[in-house]
């Protein structure tokens, strides 16, 4: 019986307001700076934050901006009524998350195919965050998905608010109890200590911080269809591109360090 995943503690009011003012100063900077000290706020135009590095990225395969619905009906019948109540009402052209892709689910996807919108598929389990966890999609859940891809339609499989669950549920045993019910004890090991952000041990270095990281989200990725699209979490640490950059960034601190080393023993 899939559980129910339990809502975590809501964020700080002080961390809600650093977010906000991290967003503040992106969008000054794409606005560019005011000449008049006066002058209120200005919010950037459309085609400024399209020549910035906010820039909107369409999905692949999508040929305009994808506006998502919260939540669909799991049935055709009743997903075909939702797709005529938006496209009536202007109500976007996109579902995240859809239905859970088991086999059960196939009629929606054949369905959805036909309709042509993206979908982000939700993973069904409460512990789809637990790396070593029973969450896992596998080839029969691949198959639902078949109409989607064979009509070249964007699906993902959302690996929801990772970077929370490393820094404040992976360390949790009530969250743990939450999750696993009567089979926590089997679930255990795979609590991690507490005050290191969901590590199992303090990282000697960033580049061992970042193929922890690594190691975590390609975990989860390979046990989700291999199609995960990251929902509020460390995503930029996924890319091999980024891995190369903390690698530069890991021995430039390396050397920074020696020299600064060297230079105190001289002095």
């Amino acid at each position: 019986m899939t559980r129910r995943q339990p809502m975590p503690p809501a964020a700080s009011k002080s961390s809600l307001h650093r977010a906000l003012a991290a967003v503040a100063a992106g969008l000054a900077l794409v606005a560019g700076p005011s000449t008049d000290a006066t002058a209120a706020p200005r919010y950037p135009t459309a085609a400024e934050l399209g020549r910035g590095p906010l820039r909107p990225r369409l999905l692949p395969g999508a040929g305009e901006f994808t506006f998502t619905m919260y939540g669909a009906p799991g049935d055709p019948a009743g997903f075909a009524s939702l797709v005529d109540a938006m496209k009536r009402e202007g109500l976007g052209n996109g579902i995240d998350p859809g239905p859970t892709p088991r086999p059960g689910s196939r009629a929606f996807f054949e369905a959805a195919a036909k309709v042509g919108w993206p979908i982000v598929c939700y993973p069904g389990c409460a512990d789809m965050q637990i790396q070593g966890g029973d969450c896992v999609l596998g080839p029969e859940d691949a198959a639902v998905l078949a109409p989607m891809d064979r009509a070249g339609v964007f699906t993902a499989v959302q690996l929801g608010e990772w970077g929370y669950y490393l820094h404040n549920l992976s360390h949790n045993e009530g969250w743990f109890r939450d999750v696993y019910g009567p089979d926590v004890e089997r679930h255990r090991a795979l609590l991690k200590p507490r005050g290191l952000a969901g590590y199992d041990r303090r990282p000697g270095s960033r580049r061992e911080c970042f193929e922890r990281v690594r190691d975590y989200y390609r975990s989860r990725d390979r046990d989700l269809l291999g199609r995960t699209i990251s929902v509020t979490g460390h995503s930029r640490l996924a890319s091999p591109r980024a891995s190369a950059a903390a690698a530069r960034r890991s021995r430039s601190c390396a050397a920074t360090r020696k020299a600064d080393a060297t230079a105190a023993s001289r002095s």
